[in-house]
């Protein structure tokens, strides 16, 4: 067992590589042709039974006790580990020329946890993509491949620098911004969210900040029991989400 498996997933910036584990996130990663894929760990009988994926590709068979040592003790592995990068997407490398494109902007929503809901969402309801900053975001890691449950190989994450000038970027597009805000006046509509929509989500103890607030072109709400005072980000975004999917 090579020494460099003793480390934990620990990350410290957006593009540093990182473990996706179980088998359905294994399997979905190793299907991306996008995928840089620099070293997959998995027990005998995960490689015989996805030989054909595994084999071109640096690999290592191993124990499943030594794939224990390469996680946080809460993890499960289901007897595969694969070593990548994220993706380096940008605006320009994605297809935003649909006239019902939907694509999801993230305000400062650092629990990976919820990013990784988000993603699934997003996968199952033709967001085409999402975007969120370098900084003061959740960094991509296995657990939020986990919880995107393949989402993430199919919804690409663009990193900016500044949120507002890509919101600015997307309004040249033709894209009008919806920001989500349990303060705003108007109610989700579906007449709102026809045609190309930025859907923009803040955190939910901070909401959207001020800059990303006055960049939306419209601010909405999603109607809940008076005896609630929010819903969680990524239950919020699947609402939406699915609100979005009906009009395409």
């Amino acid at each position: 067992m090579h020494a460099k498996l003793t480390n934990k997933n620990k990350n410290s910036n957006n593009n540093k590589p990182y473990y996706i584990y179980g088998k359905h996130p294994a399997v979905q990663t190793l299907q991306n042709p996008l995928r840089k894929i620099i070293e997959i760990f998995c027990t005998e009988e995960i490689f015989n039974t996805y030989k054909d994926l595994i084999e071109e590709h640096p690999h290592e068979i191993v124990t499943s006790k030594q794939l224990n040592n390469l996680l946080p003790q809460s993890a499960t592995h289901q007897g595969i580990i694969v070593k990548t990068n994220p993706i380096n997407n940008t605006l320009e490398s994605i297809d935003l020329s649909g006239e019902n494109t939907k694509i999801a902007i993230l305000d400062q929503i650092t629990d990976p946890h919820n990013i990784g809901a988000i993603i699934r969402s997003a996968a199952a309801f033709n967001i085409k993509a999402i975007i969120m900053t370098h900084d003061n975001a959740a960094e991509e890691n296995g657990v939020m491949a986990k919880i995107s449950c393949g989402g993430i190989e199919t919804v690409p994450i663009i990193r900016v620098t500044n949120l507002r000038s890509a919101i600015d970027a997307l309004k040249k597009k033709g894209f009008w911004i919806l920001g989500f805000d349990g303060g705003a006046k108007d109610f989700i509509s579906q007449k709102a969210l026809s045609g190309k929509i930025g859907i923009v989500l803040g955190s939910e103890g901070v909401g959207m900040r001020r800059l990303t607030t006055e960049s939306c072109d419209l601010l909405l709400k999603i109607p809940i029991e008076s005896s609630m005072e929010s819903i969680n980000v990524s239950n919020a975004a699947a609402i939406v989400f699915y609100e979005a999917y009906k009009n395409n």
